[in-house]
């Protein structure tokens, strides 16, 4: 019988298969072990809490032998090297006499499988769904050495928000590395013919897409008899054919890269669902060097593509950030565009190269600071934001003539209290706090609620109505109830 030891506690497998999971336990020293949320094969899935930091993490648990060793290394090189919303981080790895570890970032939401239930998903949900998990093998498959997922499949998909989120990585492989497989690599019904004799390729999680469409549509894994659709979700024939084809036997006759399908996919979901093509032009601007506008501007430039949007990113200034990403992410290049997993960003070239043409909805040009010089372009726009604290050093700004259709006045780094002072002011009708965030490819809960509300703002579908709605409480007095 298989033991675990952990802080002197003696855990059998027998007794983790009659409880469900480790209750309370303390790995390490560090994760408290909360709930087992997942459990496959040789391996099993912990929400566990950091007992220091406070965060939820995802610890995956797998019993040591010649196969797991080779797989839980695969895995963890792999994730080390990724760096997308969609994909957890990689935090810890941890061995004990029995099991492997890997600490890995938590994602709240729900397993597409059990998403799928009890929901008649229409096409608009099912294309964000859809485009979404395509930017995700966009990114996977234009790394430097790109790595094929190779288990695209419902249990290993999580929705968050409306959107997909890859999880469980241990079938990956990097395409210059593979290695000849002597087993079946993959789940029934969504693995390419091609994956049965080891012949994997970027094709080959095309097909997976187009069968998770398929599932999507009729609730069930591909094969067999097609059931009778909702009326919301029907699948015209365009679409059908879209799935078809990224089903096909022959890996020739498929989508040859995911960037193809996403395009082809934003084309068609965008048609069948009437949605509306939106051009506009946001710039950001700050009243002081380091007031945060490029890092503000790029988060809301992710934050819109995750929308759907196709969002075109000008950095007009020579702060020299979109390279330092470049060269800090190795990013995919193209024509001088780079390539964000949710949007397109034109590096300042010092006008050396012509902006290119390209579609976009959005297009945002971040202007840094704001200057005399820039002042005429800054008030061109549809939408003129700019970025200003609210300290005596902070304010110097140039005074702006209100030429611009729209204006928004964001304050950052301001606390509560000054904000308040704020907004007494009649003359500030249309300005924002923003919360603290560390990543702008992963603004938390609060920073999402800021940028939801921003856009609403920019595009009038909703009136602004709590300015203060971010603080985390409220710090006035509050009425004690009256004794009966």
């Amino acid at each position: 019988m298989l033991h675990i030891h952990v802080r002197k506690e003696d855990i059998t497998v027998d007794k983790l298969k009659s409880n469900g999971f480790l209750h309370d336990q303390l790995l390490f020293g560090k994760y408290r072990v909360e709930e087992q949320i997942g459990s496959g094969g040789f391996s099993r899935v912990y929400r566990c809490s950091h007992v220091t930091m406070g965060i939820s993490v995802a610890v995956k648990q797998m019993e040591i032998s010649n196969r797991t060793q080779s797989v839980i290394q695969n895995e963890s090189e792999i994730l080390k090297i990724l760096k997308h919303p969609g994909i957890p981080t990689l935090y810890d790895i941890q061995k004990d006499e029995n099991y492997y570890y890997l600490i890995e970032e938590f994602f709240e939401g729900e397993i597409l499988s059990s998403y799928i239930q009890g929901r008649n998903l229409d096409l608009e949900n099912i294309g964000k769904i859809m485009i979404s998990l395509l930017e995700i093998l966009v990114y996977l498959h234009s790394l430097p050495a790109p790595v094929l997922y190779l288990d695209l499949q419902p249990d290993n998909i999580i929705i968050r928000n409306g959107e997909a989120v890859l999880i469980d990585f241990g079938n990956a492989v990097k395409k210059d590395g593979q290695y000849l497989q002597n087993y079946f690599h993959g789940t029934l019904g969504y693995a390419a013919p091609e994956q049965y004799y080891g012949e994997a390729a970027e094709q080959s999680d095309i097909y997976a897409a187009g069968a998770i469409l398929y599932f999507l549509f009729y609730k069930k894994t591909p094969g067999g008899t097609e059931t009778e659709l909702p009326e919301q979700t029907k699948i015209s024939p365009l679409l059908k054919e879209w799935m078809q084809r990224a089903m096909k036997h022959r890996k020739e006759e498929r989508y040859q890269t995911a960037e193809e399908m996403k395009q082809a996919a934003e084309t068609l979901f965008r048609k069948q669902t009437g949605s509306k093509e939106i051009s506009l032009t946001i710039t950001f601007a700050g009243s002081i060097p380091r007031i945060g506008t490029t890092h503000i501007s790029l988060a809301f430039a992710e934050y819109l593509g995750k929308q759907g949007l196709q969002v075109f990113y000008q950095e007009d200034n020579d702060s020299g950030t979109i390279q330092s990403i470049l060269d800090a992410y190795q990013l995919k290049t193209s024509c001088g565009l780079i390539q964000f997993p949710h949007f397109q960003a034109f590096p300042y070239y010092n006008h050396m190269i012509q902006e290119p043409q390209i579609p976009y909805n959005i297009k945002i040009r971040d202007f840094g600071v704001l200057t005399e010089e820039k002042k005429e372009e800054y008030e061109k726009s549809d939408v003129s934001i700019l970025v200003l604290g609210i300290k005596p050093w902070e304010q110097k700004r140039i005074e702006l003539q209100q030429k611009a259709e729209q204006q928004i006045w964001l304050y950052n780094f301001s606390d509560s209290k000054e904000y308040r002072k704020i907004l007494k002011n009649p003359e500030q009708k249309n300005c924002f706090r923003v919360p603290m965030f560390l990543d702008y490819q992963k603004p938390d809960e609060t920073a999402e609620r800021f940028f939801s509300q921003l856009y609403q703002s920019i595009s009038g579908k909703k009136q602004q109505r709590e300015r203060w709605c971010f603080w985390k409480k409220w710090t006035g007095k509050r009425r004690k109830p009256e004794k009966q």
